[in-house]
């Protein structure tokens, strides 16, 4: 069957629904995120995708679980660290504030330092030493540094 003349496959363009951070939040909740594939960036996407879409009281637990899940698939439970998990949660939110509504490529132009991995963002609340720790890998840990927003 050809497509209608006119149609957006007739004129080569997709037909694919862009996922909405709905459905982004339903796949990673679903285990439909390959666990070898969900990079430092992934990660930041889907926080500000819960965030964007419920409070934080309830974003937090469930990404939290979701990202427990998706290193216990990987064969590596250990990796999943407290800590960096809400410290980012924190600040994606702050950040989000800034910008309400818009688009994630704006968020993430605006905001380059959480997409930096090592350090990055934390590196303002945080030494090595206190992210590095078994502490801070199975509770959260407040900030050991003084960090001031500029500007």
């Amino acid at each position: 069957m050809s497509p209608q003349s006119g149609s957006a496959a007739a004129r080569g363009a997709s037909t694919v629904t862009p996922r909405t951070a709905v459905d982004e939040i339903r796949a990673f909740e679903s285990d439909g995120v390959s666990p070898g594939a969900f990079r430092h960036a992934d990660h930041v996407r889907m926080a500000w995708n819960y965030l964007g879409e419920m409070p934080l009281s309830e974003a937090l637990p469930r990404y939290a679980r979701g990202l427990l899940r998706l290193a216990t698939r990987a064969g590596r439970p250990d990796r999943y660290h407290v800590t960096i998990t809400w410290a980012f949660m924190f600040v994606i939110q702050e950040r989000m504030l800034d910008a309400p509504g818009g688009r994630f490529e704006a968020f993430q132009a605006a905001n380059p330092d959480l997409f930096e991995w090592p350090g990055g963002a934390l590196a303002a609340y945080y030494s090595p030493e206190r992210l590095e720790s078994d502490a801070a890998r199975t509770t959260f840990l407040m900030p050991d540094r003084t960090h001031r927003k500029t500007g």
